[in-house]
């Protein structure tokens, strides 16, 4: 599995190999996040980030517990402007849409 970014967006991709000690502990099920990077909402304000918010406390959580945590990408990647974002959000929220995650073969919803 890979590691998030840091607060800043360095190091993407960077490993989360176990130590060499192999005092790692491996957890049965890794926990997943949705992060989408580009301009972002920050302090009251916009930023362009190279990673998304979730995905800074996905880091975050992973280094303190020692954990691999896996991305969760859309298959229709979100766009890079916020407000554009926040719009499709808004139609999906409304329509309760449930968008096709990236590499993940279509499983009929139950109702």
């Amino acid at each position: 599995m890979a590691r998030p970014p840091t607060r800043d967006g360095s190091n993407p991709g960077a490993s989360l190999a176990p130590a060499a000690s192999g005092g790692r502990r491996e957890a049965s099920v890794p926990p997943a996040y949705f992060s989408r990077p580009g301009e972002n909402h920050h302090y009251g304000g916009r930023t362009t980030r190279t990673a998304g918010n979730t995905a800074v406390l996905a880091g975050k959580i992973a280094d303190r517990t020692a954990c691999d945590v896996h991305r969760i990408l859309a298959a229709d990647p979100y766009p890079e402007d916020y407000e554009e974002t926040v719009q499709r959000n808004v139609r999906e929220q409304d329509a309760n849409a449930r968008p096709a995650i990236a590499g993940r073969p279509a499983v009929p919803r139950r109702v």
